[in-house]
């Protein structure tokens, strides 16, 4: 079990709902939370060739927000979370196996009444229905659940083959009695798969396979998928090609929100959606030498009915919420026509010394979407929120480690950095760079003991946005943070029994 209880300095962001921040003589955003987890994992040796586990865990977590100057809230917010699972393996004779995996989750988000709060809504003829909710009253906002098993065999063929089949089961249900027009909802989703991995000399690996996939709303699409590789001594050669097939997920569909910051956003679901499909390939070629390595690969994904939220006139959302929420802009799951995203990775690793590595990585991304609007009867092009061109991380890591010595130390200098973010709405996100500095010191205190500190300072130069509340953000980071943590470990070495 764990528990924490203190001040958490950054404006807490819930999926589904955006409030004012509770703001101190500073003006730094302040919100007090706790929360708590239970979990446990349990592994069973049934036999030689079979093994099963099990595992559980709850999660529940409060956000505070005092009722008083400038902002009176009468409502915390309140997520539980919950999951379970269980499965094994059995392994069979020339390395073959089975697997089997059953999982479910849910969360579940709530508002805690603090203060009594009356409720409105308006049916579809104008007529208000008022209710009143009492401290200590809890409101359901969404309890999204879901189901999943999974199978899988892999097997080895004559003549280099190595082939893995499976099934998958998904059941997905929301509940959601503010936010749905009906009651609750719910969709299933079943797959079938098969991939065939060749490797007919040690140079050449080539695999190919392709998945069935049928929804009890969409229907049913078939998806390929080949890739190859080849290995010139030092350097690898790799590409890809591969279709995607994706349907809406609940939320997209039915599920409605307000966000509420310096306006008022009504976000809708839509009940129209048709399922996304994609087409993606890429190349590249790696380069693994004994102290320095490097690999570059590029891609293009080309999508249609791309799933993705946008601004939509305000005569388009239904009347009744409308009237019930008064928004200052409408939003809509709506499908693109068409949509294309390329770019490129690069990453190296270089030790000039035993002791001493440096790495970076950079990516660009380049975007473009198209939606007809019916209204203007055009071709308009459209953002997808988020997009950065450039990305990059660096960092420099050195290792001390004497022989003979119960003691370890790795000292790390770790950057990133991202470029402009693009957002349809309300500007885009700026750009930035963050650094950190950590230390990490191992300890061997005995056969059976271990101990590790970590100690370092987060975001070295105090980056923070100053971007007035409820604008689009590059990060949200609340500035330079200094860190420590202990870590120890004490188990019994497994012993051999004859």
């Amino acid at each position: 079990m764990k528990h924490s209880d203190g001040w958490q300095n950054t404006t807490y962001e819930d999926p589904n709902r955006y409030e004012k921040p509770v703001t101190n003589s500073i003006n730094k955003t302040v919100n007090r939370y706790t929360d708590w987890q239970v979990s446990q994992h349990i592994d069973y040796q049934a036999t030689q060739t079979l093994s099963l586990y099990a595992d559980g865990s709850f999660y529940r977590k409060r956000v505070y927000r005092p009722c008083g100057i400038p902002d009176y809230k009468t409502y915390d917010f309140l997520y539980r979370n919950a999951s379970a699972s269980t499965g094994g393996k059995m392994k069979l004779k020339n390395n073959n196996s089975i697997t089997a995996d059953i999982h479910y989750d849910s969360h579940a988000y709530y508002y805690a009444y603090t203060h009594e709060t009356w409720d409105k809504e308006y049916d579809d003829n104008g007529k208000e229905i008022s209710f009143p909710y009492s401290p200590g009253d809890k409101g359901l906002q969404s309890d999204q659940s879901r189901l999943l098993i999974q199978t899988k065999g892999i097997f080895n063929l004559p003549y280099f083959n190595r082939l893995s089949a499976g099934v998958d089961m998904e059941i997905n249900w929301l509940d959601a009695p503010r936010r749905l027009d009906e009651k609750n909802v719910s969709d299933n989703t079943g797959s079938f798969y098969l991939q065939d991995e060749w490797s007919p000399f040690s140079q050449l690996n080539i695999t190919a396979g392709a998945r069935l996939t049928l929804n009890n709303n969409f229907g049913m699409r078939a998806t390929p998928k080949v890739s190859a590789l080849y290995k010139l001594g030092d350097f690898n050669l790799r590409a890809t090609y591969s279709e995607g097939f994706k349907t809406p997920t609940l939320k997209e569909l039915h599920y409605r929100y307000i966000r509420q910051m310096s306006l008022v956003i009504l976000n809708l679901g839509n009940k129209d959606l048709e399922p996304q499909t994609s087409r993606y390939v890429s190349g590249g070629v790696e380069y693994n030498g004994t102290d320095f390595s490097i690999s570059a690969t590029g891609y293009c994904n080309w999508l249609d009915h791309m799933i993705t939220l946008v601004t939509i006139p305000t005569s388009q959302a239904p009347g009744d919420l409308v009237v019930t929420y008064d928004p200052a802009r409408v939003r809509q799951y709506q499908n693109m026509d068409d949509a294309r995203t390329c770019g490129i990775d690069i990453n190296a690793k270089w030790m000039p010394f035993k002791t001493l590595t440096l790495a970076g990585g950079y990516s660009y991304l380049d975007t473009e979407a198209n939606q007809y609007d019916e209204e203007d009867e055009v071709m308009k092009h459209i953002v997808i929120d988020g997009m950065a061109h450039h990305r990059g991380t660096v960092s420099a890591v050195w290792n001390y480690d004497r022989k003979n010595s119960n003691y370890r130390l790795s000292v790390g200098l770790y950057g990133r950095f991202q470029s402009k973010r693009y957002y349809q709405d309300d500007g885009n996100g700026k750009s930035y760079h963050l650094w950190r500095l950590n230390t990490r010191h191992q300890f061997n205190l005995g056969k059976q003991w271990d101990a590790e500190i970590n100690a370092g300072i987060d975001n070295i130069l105090n980056y923070y946005e100053t971007t007035y509340h409820g604008l689009n953000y590059g990060t949200n980071t609340a500035g330079r943070t200094f860190y420590v943590s202990l870590m120890v470990q004490f188990g019994q070495k497994k012993r051999k029994t004859t």
